[in-house]
């Protein structure tokens, strides 16, 4: 299926996601985390420290 996490503020809007590895389990309260928005494994590889 499609993932995707929904962006509570400045505005709500649902964004695509892929979850990695050990990903957490939605609750019905759902999560709340600070992202990170990378365009590329690469990317993503740079920017591990986040």
């Amino acid at each position: 299926g499609e993932e995707y996490i929904t962006l509570l503020s400045p505005r709500k809007k649902d964004i695509r996601m892929l979850g990695l590895g050990y990903s957490v389990g939605t609750t019905k309260d759902g999560i709340t985390a600070d992202a990170i928005v990378v365009e590329s494994f690469a990317e993503l590889k740079r920017r591990s420290d986040e």
